[in-house]
């Protein structure tokens, strides 16, 4: 086959980095690209160079972990076990799955569910072939799903395995598989949201993902690392060990555990280290964080499945399988245990890549996506964005001991528009460490990419004498309500005490800002004028009425900003509050077009503030076509602003 200029052999394959999971092949809108097992080939010339949909996809590009594990759990993210609702212990009910499975054998107890029910046309999933030959299963029969039982230290590809299940007819299928092909996978399923410049796939002709069948869930399988089939036969045949006589293979504590008819057989995995992929060697993924179900032995008895269950499909799946006595649950999980695991592979996966790297070796900083808030910077470093407290303030004295600290190794520190600091020139290697010295100070990071960015506040009602709203206070909730809440597009919002609008409220998606409508008690008003002199938009007059000597003030209200200085102003009380409460702005934005937002002069109640911007982030998912490029401001001039008006008019109604 003829070698052809790509990026994704310069910067994945070439580098040792390349999971063989056959993404890039399915994410091909010509169909050029071949997987085979020296890794993924071009058939013919790209165009592109290999800089359009493969390179995207790619979970060795960036494994996209963070962004889609939150759209993935429905839940909050940690970077080492990713977003899961709940973990739970679980065995086939099933006495012939439980002894025929790995530890309980909650998988193929799953498998037997989807297929009997009627769930899934069908499963597919890594088997144990010949030998111990890995291959991939398609399982249409219940009967078949035993194939599917134990565990499997081999990589082959789940996708081209799709592929031929939708050449069979099969619509719907439940796929089971390790984390690098949980990964790839997880980037095909959602990949307008990581595509960034790529064309989106629903938009291709004759695109192989396209042909996929629909995947009803997947559950992911716990991995520490794979062997190459050739390197762990030759392995065990220097020690008189034949694969096909092995009944099961296990990793425990570091150990390869091989069952023999006559007994077991324990190797250190160290010395398996030549038989392990190169591609394996950097992988920082033990749970598959982006499965809808991740399943292993870790944090369980024996006999016991670990559950990681991540998102409505997974709870849909597991709960199903329990409701129709398929499976049963069985206490709880020791989730530390899990993320020790965790910890040790993304440490030794680390350490291979500073191994390679101070040999001059290139390794592709993948792993980087594992985490919020990390931007590229244009020396190769990359800026951590650390969201300190609600609105920008910080009562705790160990943010900047550590932020010092972390100057004092000689990082740079930056502070951001959006009230929060960046941590900038950090290696690539080094970003999980940076991110736990943070956490382990109450800080996280995040606030980049297609979410609800850090709530922006002026100083607000108590610290700026303008000030009509707590800000700080409704930061904190808003935080609590939509922190890093998956949008189509990045969604910022501003608070303001006031409708001074220090922090640009109408120049972003949401804006609030409290507001004041004044009214006039004529028998107090005196007509001195003071009101009208504080006025900054010359929205109040003095005037006379009936021949009086005594003027009385009047607001012209389609120039009046309701900021409440004129009744801050008058020395009579004459001037009073008629309605206050919070006004809004819709979608606003600055950067290359700016764009004013449109104001809603609602006077809502504060307490509503959280679950307005609730509804509107949720009416703008459903509205927006074009993720990652279509912002609120966009979607209003394409659909108008009526949907949003009704949310808030429905918030209203509620109330009341």
């Amino acid at each position: 086959m003829p070698e052809y200029e790509w990026r994704l052999q310069k910067e994945v394959v070439d580098p040792g980095a390349c999971a063989q999971c056959g993404t890039c092949a399915a994410a091909c809108p010509q169909g050029k690209i071949e997987v085979t097992e020296d890794g993924p080939k071009l058939r013919e010339e790209c165009a592109r160079k290999g800089e359009g949909n493969c390179f995207a996809a790619c979970p060795r590009t960036s494994t996209g972990a963070y962004h889609l594990g939150l759209r993935t759990a429905g839940s909050r993210y940690e970077p080492l076990l990713g977003g899961y609702r709940r973990a739970v212990g679980a065995v086939a009910a099933d006495e012939e799955l439980r002894e025929l499975g790995q530890d309980g054998g909650a998988v193929v107890a799953l498998a037997r569910y989807a297929l009997e029910e009627g769930v899934v046309d069908a499963v597919v999933g890594v088997t144990a072939g010949s030998a111990w030959k890995p291959s991939v299963t398609i399982v249409e029969e219940p009967g078949r799903v035993r194939e599917l039982a134990g565990s499997k230290f081999s990589r082959v590809s789940l996708v081209e395995a799709l592929a031929e299940a939708a050449e069979r007819g099969l619509e719907r299928a439940l796929v089971v598989g390790l984390p690098c092909q949980v990964n790839g996978l997880a980037k095909l399923r959602h990949f307008e949201i990581v595509s960034k410049g790529a064309r989106a796939l629903r938009e291709m002709e004759e695109a192989p993902a396209e042909e996929l069948p629909e995947i009803a869930a997947v559950v992911g399988l716990f991995c520490t690392e794979n062997f190459e089939y050739e390197a762990l036969r030759s392995f065990l045949r220097e020690r008189d060990i034949d694969i096909e006589e092995v009944e099961r293979f296990d990793v425990e504590a570091g150990e390869l555990v091989v069952k023999l008819p006559d007994g077991e057989r324990r190797f250190d995995v160290k010395e398996l280290r030549d038989a392990v992929p190169a591609g394996c060697r950097v992988c920082h993924d033990f749970v598959a964080r982006l499965a809808d179900v991740s399943a292993g032995s870790v944090g369980t008895p024996d006999g016991v499945t670990t559950l990681l269950i991540r998102s409505e499909r997974g709870e849909e799946l597991v709960e199903g399988a329990v409701e129709a006595g398929y499976l049963r649950l069985r206490g709880s999980v020791d989730e530390d245990e899990v993320r020790r695991l965790a910890r040790l592979k993304r440490d030794r996966a680390l350490r291979e890549a500073r191994e390679r790297l101070e040999e001059g070796e290139r390794v592709p900083a993948f792993w980087v996506g594992d985490y919020g808030g990390v931007v590229a910077r244009a020396d190769g470093t990359f800026a951590l964005r650390v969201k300190v407290g609600p609105g920008g303030w910080v009562d705790d004295a160990e943010v900047f001991r550590v932020i010092a600290g972390l100057i004092e190794e000689g990082y740079r520190v930056k502070f951001t528009d959006r009230q929060q600091l960046e941590v900038h020139g950090i290696p690539a290697v080094e970003v999980p460490r940076v991110v736990e010295r943070l956490r382990e100070a109450g800080l996280s990071t995040g606030s980049e990419g297609p979410l609800v960015r850090t709530i922006l506040a002026c100083l607000g009602e108590g610290n700026c004498p303008s000030g009509r709203l707590n800000t700080e206070e409704l930061a904190g909730k808003l935080e609590e309500e939509l922190a890093e809440e998956p949008t189509p597009y990045k969604f910022k919002i501003a608070l303001s005490g006031c409708t001074n609008g220090c922090v640009r409220p109408q120049h972003n998606d949401l804006g609030f800002a409290g507001a004041v409508k004044p009214a006039v008690d004529p028998e107090k008003c005196t007509g001195c004028g003071q009101c009208a002199d504080v006025c900054k938009v010359d929205a109040i007059r003095i005037v006379t009425v009936d021949g009086s000597e005594v003027g009385a003030s009047e607001t012209d209200y389609k120039r009046c900003v309701y900021c409440g200085r004129c009744i801050d102003a008058c020395p009579e009380e004459a001037r009073y509050a008629e309605e206050e409460g919070v006004i809004v702005w819709i979608g606003g934005k600055g950067g290359r077009e700016p764009v004013e937002g449109v104001r809603v002069r609602a006077f809502l109640d504060p307490e509503d503030v959280p679950k307005v911007a609730r509804e509107i982030v949720r009416r703008y998912r459903e509205l927006a076509e074009e993720p990652q490029k279509e912002r609120l401001a966009d979607t209003i001039r394409r659909r108008g602003v009526e949907p949003f008006l009704e949310v808030i008019r429905e918030v209203r109604k509620d109330q009341r």
